[in-house]
């Protein structure tokens, strides 16, 4: 028997394209094909996501008196055996919407329907990212014996290509590095596993580009996928400018996501930083104009955009992104606009398509890498930095509000290599 749990509360979850591929054999029939094209198309665009699928579903799509129920904002959970293979948030009105529809397809006496309450968001599918921790945990104790080595051969470096690529750092910049490598040992410079570490250290660092993103800017312009970590970077960046004393103004420019400016509302009020909201069915593009008009009528050091969540494929999503980019040098045309992305660490090497149609749409200033948490991952910024030449700006690594720094190659080398580890102030305090 199946198992359909019907959540009352909003909340987002990554899912890995197997999960959805499950779903759309297995479901199809029961759902009807309008929403299961979305899914399709969106698992093609991007493997590990925050899917919002905004629409209606038709009880009756044979029938010419069509009976349709819109649902907003809504995720299906299935449950197969010792897995779940969706989810959703639903509202009050479509809860009833699905109760008539598994009546109206006949998988009433199938399906069992429950309701449970959830308080907190981040509760499915972290049996995901343990398993990919426990990855790259493994990724580090194999490198740390490596350099541990006192004799190496051809096959210690193989070995270390094999971790590097384990590691996202990228094919072809993992290549470059091996070649490096190969040629350092037979030429006699590589005795032992430490002097690979000294090598491989120097040729990591060496690819990434000084960071010199946004060192004047007063404008900053946050773009990525849903569930990158946009809003919480927000209200991070907000805090450090108040430790240096910067007014900041923050816009609430995601007018899409229903719980995003209450979200926001928790980190500005955290950072002590004034936060600007649209009215309701306010545009991203008023709702940037608005903040540009406020920033310079109370004279604000700093104002920092936090824009919708989109996939990279949406074309008049990025369209959008360009329009709000235009609207503040406009309006602004004597400050400096940083537009950093926001790329999270666990995705992998779908980062590299995600930044570079980004990069296409509306010219990145920097990169913000986001929930690292001192494993060794997140060496797709070195397959990033090389195609496209953005400058890691930000790393984020934790839940307080103090966990972000600014980016620094040596630091960042080690943490990837496991040597130190960022350490989030909630864990220190």
């Amino acid at each position: 028997m199946s198992s359909l749990i019907i959540l009352p509360l909003e909340f987002k979850t990554r899912l890995p394209v197997l999960l959805f591929a499950n779903f759309i054999a297995a479901y199809k029939e029961i759902v009807f094909f309008t929403v299961a094209l979305r899914i399709t198309y969106a698992v093609a665009a991007l493997p590990n996501i925050t899917i919002p699928v905004k629409g209606s579903i038709d009880f009756t799509s044979q029938n010419t008196n069509k009976k349709v129920i819109n649902i907003v904002n809504f995720f299906f959970i299935f449950k197969r055996p010792n897995m779940v293979i969706y989810t959703f948030r639903i509202t009050k009105k479509g809860l009833f919407a699905i109760l008539f529809f598994a009546k109206a397809v006949n998988i009433w006496n199938t399906v069992t329907i429950k309701i449970i309450n959830i308080q907190h968001r981040k509760i499915m599918f972290n049996f995901i990212k343990e398993k990919l921790k426990k990855i790259y945990s493994h990724v580090t104790q194999k490198l740390h014996s490596i350099f541990s080595l006192k004799t190496i051969d051809e096959a210690t470096i193989q070995e270390v290509e094999k971790l590097l690529i384990t590691s996202d750092t990228g094919v072809s910049v993992t290549k470059s590095i091996i070649q490096d490598l190969q040629t350092a040992f037979r030429n006699g410079a590589l005795k032992e596993g430490n002097d690979i570490k000294q090598l491989l250290e120097q040729k990591l660092i060496d690819i990434l580009p000084q960071n010199k993103a946004c060192e004047s800017a007063q404008i900053y312009l946050l773009v990525g996928i849903n569930g990158s970590g946009k809003t919480t970077f927000a209200g991070k960046l907000a805090q450090s400018f108040r430790q240096n004393n910067k007014s900041c103004l923050i816009a609430a420019a995601d007018t899409f996501r229903a719980a995003a400016p209450e979200q926001l509302s928790v980190w500005a009020k955290q950072a002590q930083a004034e936060l600007l909201i649209g009215k309701n069915n306010q545009d991203p593009a008023s709702v940037t104009f608005d903040a540009c008009e406020q920033f310079k009528e109370k004279k604000f050091d700093r104002l920092i955009i936090d824009t919708a969540g989109r996939l990279q494929t949406k074309v008049n999503l990025m369209k959008e992104l360009e329009k709000i980019k235009k609207i503040v040098a406009r309006q602004l045309p004597n400050h400096q606009i940083c537009t950093l992305l926001t790329i999270d660490a666990m995705l992998g090497q779908n980062s590299l398509e995600q930044a570079t149609i980004f990069h296409q749409a509306t010219q990145l200033d920097g990169i913000i890498l986001t929930k690292v948490d001192g494993t060794a991952k997140g060496g797709i910024v070195f397959a990033i930095t090389t195609k496209l030449n953005i400058p890691v700006a930000y790393i984020s690594y934790g839940e307080h509000i103090d966990d972000m720094t600014t980016f620094d190659a040596t630091t960042y080398v080690a943490n990837l290599l496991g040597d130190q580890k960022y350490q989030s102030h909630k864990q220190a305090s």
